[in-house]
């Protein structure tokens, strides 16, 4: 039975909003005994894209009914965080984090060093025997000074939220619905395949017409990579549209 006097007590370590951890993170990282909690040593087994990864478990924080671990994959700044409430050691709730903020955002900043540490952390359950993973997509792209909705920005490059690349479902089918169904409306799908005036910048409609044989997910990234401040103003707009269904449900799973 869940113990709510405990919940109570440390609640602010969870931010109901996803399954996720929030800035108290920020304090545990900071604890000056961090070295007497120490685990784990260096992770030198892991077999990644077939390259084999280090990465250090560098903390381990036990509260009575909620057990914290970080992650860091060594040489980068980037790091990871499961939370296992002890009532229920299968599962495991799980954030991709950037650790140049101290690990209290949930972004991805650099997308391949994500995925490394998205992976790393799954394989990391499996050696806990979690037979369930729990998230929430808040996921963001930051370029410069600019943030973008990763869930928007990804499936208009991708065809795919970016926890779908791992094996994640959304928790409501009808989501798991318009997900299949954006990714078959970009499916081979080219720039020429579109009215040009979809992409409402003048700039970006003068690329449409030079760039019609261009798949229309390659094309969208250029535009963001081009002028990223300008793409940050209308590619919202531009996802609509492209006719993609808006998710409206943040949780996902993944069964190991």
């Amino acid at each position: 039975m869940f113990n709510y006097e405990y919940f109570h007590l440390y609640r602010k370590a969870i931010n109901p909003s996803y399954w996720g951890l929030h800035t108290l993170i920020n304090n545990l990282i900071s604890d000056h005994n961090l070295n007497n909690h120490q685990i784990g040593g260096e992770i030198t087994k892991f077999l990644i894209d077939n390259q084999k990864l280090k990465a250090n478990v560098i903390y381990n924080k036990n509260f009575e009914e909620i057990s914290i671990q970080i992650l860091n994959l060594t040489g980068t700044d980037e790091c990871g965080v499961i939370v296992i409430y002890k009532q229920n050691p299968t599962t495991a709730i799980i954030q991709n984090i950037q650790g140049k903020d101290n690990c209290y955002e949930s972004t991805i900043d650099k997308t391949n060093d994500g995925k490394i540490i998205m992976k790393l952390l799954i394989e990391l359950c499996k050696y806990y025997k979690i037979k369930k993973i729990l998230l929430s997509d808040n996921s963001v792209k930051k370029i410069n000074n600019i943030t973008l909705e990763m869930p928007i920005y990804y499936t208009m490059i991708t065809g795919y939220p970016w926890y779908v690349q791992f094996g994640f479902n959304n928790s409501f089918p009808e989501e798991n619905l318009k997900i299949k169904n954006n990714y078959n409306k970009l499916k081979s799908k080219k720039v020429k395949d579109y009215n040009k005036n979809i992409f409402i910048d003048s700039e970006f409609i003068k690329f449409a017409e030079d760039n019609g044989e261009s798949s229309i997910k390659s094309f969208i990234k250029s535009l963001c990579n081009h002028n990223v401040k300008k793409f940050n103003s209308v590619y919202q707009q531009i996802y609509i549209n492209l006719h993609l269904e808006r998710l409206n449900n943040k949780e996902y799973y993944l069964e190991l």
